[in-house]
């Protein structure tokens, strides 16, 4: 497991031009999600627009994983607004939202925005 860490931590924190490639892919991975969520909010509940979310809700949470991974003090993060913004976004991508009284939790989406903030220090 440390050879994983060791290469996330190299990807997430890294000062190598895969390391900022890495990360300019998290920034329009982020700006794609936020263009997803904007358009999807016109859109009919579909299966389809369903299935994205699921997709996006796996790929948010495989983001925070890694994350929480290369932290040398895991338990420290959920002090971190970004943290619980990451959970908001995770949990309403992977809910199964039906019909109108559910809708509420699209907004949650919108939360991961303010770890683009973070990843932009970081891309530079």
């Amino acid at each position: 497991m440390t050879h994983l860490t060791e290469r996330l931590r190299g990807l997430y924190e890294g000062n190598t031009d895969r390391a900022h490639r890495f990360r300019y892919g998290l920034l329009a991975f982020d700006l794609a999600t936020l263009l997803f969520i904007v358009v999807s909010s016109f859109m009919p509940r579909e299966p389809l627009v369903e299935g994205v979310d699921v997709l996006i809700g796996v790929a948010v949470t495989v983001d925070f994983l890694s994350r929480l991974a290369i932290c040398p003090r895991p338990a420290r993060e959920f002090m971190r607004p970004t943290t619980w913004a990451d959970l908001a976004a995770i949990a309403s991508f992977l809910a199964p939202i039906v019909g109108e009284g559910a809708g509420f939790l699209r907004i949650l989406r919108t939360l991961r925005l303010l770890r683009t903030y973070q990843l932009l220090d970081r891309v530079a």
